[in-house]
């Protein structure tokens, strides 16, 4: 129990610095689409998290099943989700300009 307890917050941790990296990613995908004139920058970033938040949604519930339905099944989803979590914000903060 403790253990689950200590990997959903760091999940909660990193789903808010998520959604800080993306709001910053936002800010310059905006500012980019003002500068060349376009609206394209702002679109495409909101399509790309819209797809991968299916991605991780669907990548994690299978290696949820991969559990069983196990103990450990809701500790290896949100690990899971911490590890794809990390990566989209490294993802985000390189595309900020």
């Amino acid at each position: 129990v403790e253990i689950g307890t200590c990997v959903e917050a760091a999940a909660d941790q990193v789903e808010a610095a998520m959604a800080i990296a993306l709001e910053i990613a936002q800010g310059s995908a905006i500012e980019l689409d003002e500068v060349t004139g376009r609206k394209v920058a702002g679109p495409a970033l909101d399509a790309a998290q819209t797809a991968w938040a299916a991605y991780r949604t669907a990548q994690c519930d299978a290696v949820g099943a991969s559990f069983g339905g196990g103990s450990g099944t809701g500790i290896a989803i949100q690990s899971c989700f911490i590890t794809l979590g990390r990566a989209r914000i490294a993802e985000l903060m390189a595309s900020v300009q």
